[in-house]
């Protein structure tokens, strides 16, 4: 519910949702339709902001930062893209990767957005001007990932590529190092999530199945 009520269609969509993010004051959120359009929602019912963007190819993954002031989004053109929220103007737009990209995240502080791709290929970018800050390969697709909330931690949902199992990968940015978490799935990890304030990850799998793990058993 919000404010109490049950949600109610916010807008007809033609097409299908492909992803939606929430600003950190629950108030908007962003939606890419059909894979070519970004719409920005008032998280009331039947209030929609506008339809801002469009590409002529697929969009897969979009991001807003905590005050929705910037809108991020990628997909099968490789093409990172960064709007202003407010003003719908495009920013800038940087090749984000060698295949298509499946997740796009700003970090806790909003200074870097990262993008994660089908080849693994995970990219931390400056947000003020599309600098490339740092590079890691993890050799299998990268399905999702997802800041440590002290911005020095990244979690990756990866799918092994033969046969295609889950798997989550964890990113220490100060060392470097890529280790593996301590559970696997059979089916292919889709998403993957720290708590907030606390070290505390959750990913889950293509077959419904859920990994919890607190900070002392998150590295194998």
């Amino acid at each position: 519910p919000i404010n109490g009520q049950s949600p109610g269609l916010l807008a007809e969509h033609k097409q299908r949702i492909a992803a939606i993010a929430f600003s950190d004051d629950s108030q908007t959120f962003a939606a890419v339709s059909g894979t070519t359009t970004i719409r920005l929602h008032r998280a009331e019912p039947t209030d929609d902001v506008f339809a801002f963007a469009k590409s002529d190819n697929a969009m897969r993954t979009v991001a807003t930062s905590s005050d929705n002031k910037l809108v991020a989004a990628s997909g099968s053109d490789r093409v990172l893209r960064v709007w202003d929220g407010e003003t719908r103007t495009l920013l800038g737009q940087v090749k984000a990767a060698n295949s298509p990209v499946n997740e796009v995240a700003f970090s806790p502080d909003e200074m870097e957005i990262l993008s994660a791709s089908q080849k693994g290929e995970i990219r931390i970018w400056a947000a003020e001007d599309g600098r490339l800050k740092e590079e890691y390969s993890l050799d299998a697709e990268v399905s999702a990932a997802a800041f440590q909330s002290s911005g020095q931690r990244i979690a990756a949902a990866v799918i092994e590529r033969d046969p295609k199992n889950g798997i989550v990968k964890v990113i220490n940015r100060k060392s470097g190092k890529i280790e593996t978490l301590s559970g696997s799935f059979s089916t292919p990890a889709r998403c993957v999530a720290f708590h907030g304030g606390l070290d505390v990850l959750a990913a889950g799998s293509q077959r419904a199945d859920l990994l919890v793990l607190k900070h002392e058993n998150l590295i194998k």
